[in-house]
Order: C-alpha cells, then structure tokens, then sequence
C-alpha cells in the first residue's frame, strides 16, 4: 500500500503542518493495576491531557494513579489533523484505504446520531420516546452541521501557542504556568460532539 512522503513544516509544540494537513505528537501512557501477586489485573491506556495538576501531571493520569494504578509504559505517537480533502488525499494516497476510513467515520457518526434519536422524548413528556416503531433515514443527519465544543480560555490561549513557534519545552512551561492561572480548567462538553479527537478524559 502507498504511503504518503509529505514534507511538514513545524510549528511548535511537536506540530508541523502543510497547510492542509497536521502532524501533532502526542503522549500517552497505559496504566495498570497489579493484583497482591503482583499480576496485571486491569490495564488503562490514556492520551495525555491538556490540564495538569500542580506538578504539571496529566490530571487524567493523576486520577489513575489516585485510584492505585502504575505507570506500564509511555510512548509518543504522531497524530494527523486534515483541514481539507486534498489534505486527506496526501495522508492516505491509497483510495481503497480512504474509502475504510470514511466508511470508518461515517459508522461513528450514524452511530451517534441514532442514539441521540432513540433517547430523545416527546417534548413535555419525558416518559414517551420521540420515535418508536419507525424507520429513520440518517442522511440529513450526517450532512447537519456538528454542534461544536465551547473553547474555555486556557484552549483558546493553548490553541495561539500552538500557532507560535515554540519548542516544545516552551510549551510545556508555558502551559504549566497557565495551567496554575486557570486551574485546570476544561471545556464543557455537548451532546454531539465534533468527530475530531479522541477523548483524553
């Protein structure tokens, strides 16, 4: 399968971008929590959130280490962001790969869309379902456009130091600092969520 040898520009914070398309690396760690033989009984993968505790900890991996998890390993992995079709075009040369993946998409978002259906109710009425006995066509819903995330300030000032050209010890100083100013604080979330990232949470 063809693979793409796309030359990106950085950015900062271990970003670089072609314009159209965006290569952001990312942390993540698996946690596990061991049983009295000392024998893995739960394992916990988890990207490295944005908030951090005062040590500068992922508040995400501090709730795990709170629960009695520990640290199995940690590795960095370079994330795509594609701002338009030509973008995706370079990422994914190979047009029988991108068709999966848009098949991939469009599953999670259907799926989304349908739950929202089956737990809405009559308006008044919380104990009747909206729909029931019916066959929905979810083609509007995949065209309707996403309801998106309310940026907080701390993303908004995290998403301009991404456009700077820090290094990536910068960033992190400099989020540190925020992080303290703002405490940690997190974005509210919404019912349909944008299908850009995966959850650090």
């Amino acid at each position: 399968m063809a693979t793409s040898n796309t030359q990106l520009q950085p950015v900062g914070n271990g970003q670089q971008e072609s314009g159209s398309l965006i290569q952001e690396k990312v942390t993540y760690r698996t946690y596990v929590k061991l049983n009295d033989k000392g024998e893995i009984e739960e394992k916990n993968s988890k990207q490295e959130a944005s908030a951090k505790n005062k040590d500068g900890l992922a508040k995400n991996w501090e709730k795990l280490e709170e629960k009695g998890y520990t640290v199995w390993n940690e590795n960095e992995f370079l994330k795509y962001t594609v701002n338009s079709v030509a973008g995706f075009n370079e990422l994914v040369p190979d047009e029988e790969q991108r068709v999966y993946i848009i098949q991939a998409g469009l599953n999670y978002v259907q799926n989304a869309k349908a739950n929202v259906k089956m737990t809405e109710t009559v308006e008044g009425d919380d104990n009747t379902p909206a729909y029931n006995g019916r066959t929905i066509d979810l083609k509007d819903e995949i065209n309707k456009e996403p309801s998106k995330r309310s940026l907080t300030d701390l993303q908004k000032v995290e998403r301009t130091l991404k456009g700077m050209n820090l290094s990536a010890e910068e960033f992190r100083n400099m989020m540190a600092i925020l992080n303290l100013k703002f405490g940690g604080e997190q974005a509210p979330a919404t019912a349909e969520q944008e299908v850009e990232e995966v959850s650090a949470e």
